[in-house]
């Protein structure tokens, strides 16, 4: 598997190889065989309080790397929805702007047709005019 990849349990394949490394080396290294070394009691309880740092400094090394995979899909999150943000403005003020647009479209439509027909009668009254005088 990739490193760093999500499974849909919530779990990172480090995560995973981890646990599997750790699964793989607890038959040599198990609580028991620290407890019977040859240094006596105190040396294998230094060896389990050494592996419990290891092990603690290790999760504390995941969780500063969740921490900062986190933080960077809300960074990524943040951007994107400031993006949208614009977005939507732009679409408002566009939208808006079509529509004045649309309203000045038919007042023009509107005062060409009076124009046209005011033309036209004007057109009809000059030629009745000549009209008039050429057959009277």
């Amino acid at each position: 598997m990739e490193k760093g990849i999500t499974t849909r349990r919530g779990m990172t394949t480090d995560m995973i190889e981890n646990k599997t490394a750790l699964r793989q080396n607890s038959g040599s290294n198990s609580l028991s065989s620290y407890t019977h070394g040859d240094d006596g009691p105190e040396a294998s309880l230094k060896n389990i309080l050494c592996k419990l740092r290891e092990f603690r400094n290790d999760n504390r090394e995941q969780l500063s790397d969740i921490n900062n995979k986190l933080k960077r899909a809300n960074d990524r999150l943040d951007e994107a929805e400031e993006k949208i943000n614009v977005t939507e403005n732009m679409l408002q003020a566009t939208t808006s702007l079509i529509k004045r647009l649309v309203q000045r479209q038919a007042s023009l439509e509107a005062r060409l047709i009076e124009h046209e027909g005011r033309a036209t009668r004007d057109n009809l009254r000059i030629s009745l005019k000549t009209q008039r005088k050429a057959g009277h």
